[in-house]
């Protein structure tokens, strides 16, 4: 660091180039501040969406296992369930396992099937 004591005289040039260097440093460290935060924040931000994949995929899997639950055994039978996914996780077709036929939607066709 340069300390200039009043009895010492600088000219003008001088005086503007130390204040361009220190402005200059000044905008160099400020920068590399801005930086190192930006990568923090980024790679704070990648954890966390890597952790709200891994939990969206352990949500599906647990919403498919619902119809193995205790609670949801004593009221329907699970060959009942059918899972949807977003928005609807489960639809529940009671009886189904009781009816011999099979229905199928495809496009804007129709059909009844009748297993033997």
């Amino acid at each position: 660091m340069i300390l200039l004591t009043i009895s010492e005289s600088i000219d003008i040039e001088t005086a503007l180039g130390m204040i361009v260097l220190g402005m200059t440093l000044g905008t160099i460290v400020t920068l590399l501040i801005i930086m190192s935060q930006q990568k923090l924040k980024k790679h704070e931000l990648n954890k966390k969406i890597n952790n709200n994949s891994h939990l969206y995929v352990l949500d599906q899997v647990n919403k498919q296992l619902i119809p193995f639950l205790p609670e949801f055994l004593e009221r329907y039978n699970p060959k009942d369930a059918r899972f949807l996914g977003n928005p609807i996780d489960l639809i529940i077709f009671d009886g189904l396992d009781k009816r011999p036929e099979t229905y199928s939607l495809r496009g804007n066709s129709f059909k009844k099937y009748t297993i033997r």
